[in-house]
This record gives structure tokens, sequence and C-alpha cells, in this order.
């Protein structure tokens, strides 16, 4: 459908009224761009001082032709509300460049300003040329006067030099005299005297002598050595005598510590005599009947039946003197001066072992050692000693088939020993005191038993203490240095 011809009228005034528009803010931007490019030239001018009042009132007159020219654009734009900004940016220009508070009294300020900073200069570059002309003058004079003060120091300083080489000398004759008749024969022979003194008694000679007397700083200071060396010797004294009663204690603790051990392992041994004297007497019954008829056979003329009844009689001999000989071992004192050697941990377990068999046989006790050995730091004696009373103690927690189970892991150093039963476990009212001497949870007992081997494990530098497996039976941990085994060999 093609537009009627009011439709185009009606365009092309469109069209004229936009052209017109854009005319009308073509012109307002170029006037814009007019004002600030004047107001820039003014700054520059002020910058380069070339500005001066006229230039001034030049300035002024150009911006109220260019704002006649954009007053009269503004009202052709009233009804175009886009041209808001531009005509508002105008404005604010204008107002800067013509109203007298804002650039023009900045102008005219800066240009006095200008002015007073030429006169000030002048004025100071006038009042620099008479200080000069005074300071030479002032100069020229001051030099007469210190060529003369100079010639009279001169003078001075030469009587002055030989008056004090004289003073220097007299001093120096003085000092002399003063130390050789009086700090050497007085002081220094003291002072020596007291400084030996002092350095006997830091040697830790007490009885050293302090040869130095009066009422001087010397003779004080050797009174309170004097004094202190006294109190010294006194307490030295008590000391000696204080060490004399704890060796006497303590030697009177380690004679009891032997007994109270020595009655333990006699108790171990008597608890065992019936079940032992019944294992002896065994052999020594089977003995008779090898020996009997190894004389029958001899009789008979059977010289090998009689060597094999022999041989058999011989082995009967050899268990007779492993248990003996066990026995001797365990209830052999140890000494406190028995320096710490190498010992196998596994045999040492063993042989304990064999020692209690009267008490874990009949009633079918096991016990499980780790496969490997171990040698550790300490003394066969106490180590049987501990071992020994810690197994007696768990076959008696376990009166029926015990089991008896030994574990071992490396620390460092240090050979960690677990020895875990089937028991019940420890009394708990008396964990926190069974480590103590006489607390024992046994009808017929003396409770020293753990308390020894607390000690004996001390004396191997070694540690016991207590715990519980996870199924609440008891476990006593004890704790080795260990050896290597090239010490061994």
């Amino acid at each position: 459908m093609k537009p009627d011809r009011g439709d185009a009228r009606q365009y092309l005034k469109r069209a004229r009224e936009v052209q017109n528009e854009q005319q009308q803010v073509y012109t307002l931007a170029r006037i814009e761009n007019q004002i600030v490019d004047d107001l820039r030239d003014r700054l520059n001018e002020l910058k380069s001082g070339n500005d001066d009042g006229m230039l001034v009132e030049t300035h002024i007159r150009y911006l109220e032709n260019l704002k006649k020219t954009a007053d009269e654009n503004i009202r052709a734009l009233d009804d175009w509300p886009s041209t808001i900004t531009l005509r508002q940016t105008i404005d604010e220009l204008l107002e800067i460049g013509m109203v007298k508070n804002n650039m023009p009294d900045t102008m005219r300020e800066y240009v006095s300003a200008q002015k007073a900073l030429v006169e000030a200069s002048r004025s100071r570059e006038a009042t620099l040329g008479r200080f000069r002309t005074l300071l030479e003058a002032q100069l020229g004079s001051s030099h007469q006067q210190m060529q003369m003060f100079n010639q009279r120091m001169a003078q001075i300083v030469r009587v002055s030099g030989g008056l004090i080489l004289v003073a220097t000398l007299l001093a120096l004759l003085l000092a002399w005299g003063l130390n050789h008749y009086f700090i050497r024969s007085r002081l220094v022979k003291r002072f020596t005297a007291l400084n030996q003194a002092v350095v006997q008694i830091g040697l830790g000679r007490t009885e050293a002598t302090i040869p130095v007397y009066g009422r001087d700083e010397l003779g004080r200071i050797a009174g309170l050595l004097r004094h202190t060396l006294g109190q010294l010797n006194a307490q030295k004294q008590q000391l000696e005598q204080e060490i004399g009663e704890r060796k006497a204690i303590e030697a009177d603790l380690r004679a009891t510590q032997d007994e109270l051990i020595q009655t333990a392992k006699l108790a171990v041994v008597g608890q065992t005599m019936t079940t032992l004297a019944h294992e002896i007497n065994q052999p020594l019954n089977a003995l008779s009947m090898y020996l009997f008829t190894a004389g029958r056979a001899i009789e008979q003329g059977q010289a090998e039946q009689a060597r094999t009844t022999l041989s058999k009689a011989e082995g009967l001999i050899n268990r007779i003197d492993a248990i003996i000989r066990s026995l001797r071992q365990f209830t052999r004192r140890a000494e406190l001066e028995t320096p710490l050697h190498p010992v196998d941990l596994r045999q040492t377990f063993t042989v304990a072992w064999e020692l209690l068999a009267m008490r874990h046989k009949p009633q079918q006790g096991t016990l499980v050692i780790p496969d490997d050995t171990v040698w550790i730091l300490g003394d066969e004696v106490r180590v049987h000693q501990v071992l020994v009373n810690v197994l007696s103690n768990a076959l008696d927690a376990c009166p029926h088939a015990a089991q008896i189970t030994v574990s071992w892991q490396i620390q460092g150093g240090r050979l960690c020993v677990l020895i875990a039963d089937n028991g019940p476990g420890w009394p708990a009212a008396l964990l926190p005191s069974l480590l103590k001497p006489f607390t024992t949870s046994k009808t017929v007992g003396l409770g020293i038993g753990l308390s020894i081997c607390v000690s004996l494990m001390t004396q191997m530098e070694g540690a016991l203490r207590l715990a519980s497996t996870f199924t609440r039976s008891a476990c006593v941990v004890l704790e080795f240095n260990l050896t290597d085994v090239k010490d061994v060999e």
C-alpha cells in the first residue's frame, strides 16, 4: 500500500526539524569548544607570565559575545530535552569564565601576585648587595684582628707548653715515688698474697690460710674470705658426716634387700620342694634298676647290654644334675658390684620355666616364647629372679591350664618384653599399690615379689610396668637395654 501525500509531508517536516536540531546542537558544541579553548589559552598565558589586566577584560568580552550566540541557539532548543546536558555544560563553562568569584578574580589575583613577587625579588637583590658590601668590610677588619690573635696565641702556647712539660715531669716523678715507696710495699704484696689464697680456695684447698690483715679494703675482703672459708669447712665436715651416714644406710638397705631377695628365692624353692623331691626320686629309682641290670649283664658277659644300660643311667644322672644346677643358679646371691654383661633372654626364659616345671606340669601350663634370640644387657642371676617371680605370679593367677605368652619388640636401643597370662587380671582395689612392698592379693604371701623385681630392673638400668590385655588379663612389661651380639663374641 502506498503512503498518501499527507504522510509524506509529515515525514519531510519531521526531517527538517531533526536537521534544524542537529544544526543548533552542532553550533552549541562549537561554542562549547571555543569557550574551553579560550579558558585553556588564558591559563597558559597565566603560566607563561604574559597576561595582564587588559587581557582579562578582553577575555571577558569575548566570552560575553559567545554567551549571546549561545543564548540564541539555546532558546531554539528549549523544546528538545536531549540537549539539556549540553546547555548546562555551556552555562557552567560561561559561569567559570565570566563570574568574578571564579576565573576572572583568580586571574587578577595571580597577576597581582606576580607583580608583588617581582618587586620582592628586586628588593631582595638590593638588600643582598648592601649586606655583601658590609660583610666584605667586616671581614677585612676581622682578618687583621685574627692575625694579631694568632700571634698572641702562639706566644701563649709556647709558654704553656713549657709549663705542661714541667708539670708532667713532676707528676711522673711523684707517681714513681708513690709506686715504689707506698703501693709496691703495702698494696701489691698484700694483693698478691690475697690473690694466691683465693686461687688455692678455688682449687678446693679449703685448708689454705689468708695472711692479709688490716682495716683497709683488702683487710676487710680478707676477713670476709676467712669467715666464708670457715663456713665452707664446717659445711664440708657436715656433708662428709651426712654422706658417711647415708652410705651406711644405703649399705644396710642393700643388705636387707639382698636378704629379702634370697628369702623370696627360698620361698619359691620351698613351694616346689615336694615336687622336686619326687622329680629327683624317680630318676634315682630308675638309676638303681639300671645299675642292677648293668651288674647282671657284666656277670653274664653281656658287655654291649651293660654299656647300653650305663648310658641310660648317665642320662638320668645328667637330668638330676641339671635340676640341681638350676636350683643352685637360682638360689645364688647376686652381687651389686657385678658389671652388666650380655644375657641370652630366650635361654633365661627357658631355664626359669624349667625351674618351675614342678608347678606348671600338674596344671598343664604352657609358655609361648618368640623363636628369635635377643641379647640384653644385664645379669643372669637378677634376670633369672625377675622372670621366675613374674612367671610364678602368672601360674598363681591361673590355677588351671595356664597359658603364658611372651612377646618382645625393639624400640630404639631398648627391648620391650610383654608377659601376658589368661588369668582374671589385676585386682582393681590393689592396682595403685601393687608395686609397693607388702602388697598382695594372695592368702599366703609376703607381697614383696614385684617390688623386688622393680629394684632388680632398676639396678640393670631397666624398668617394670603393669598393664592389661584386651581380655583384661594381667600383663607385665619389662624394658631392657639391648646389646650387640658382637659384644658377646
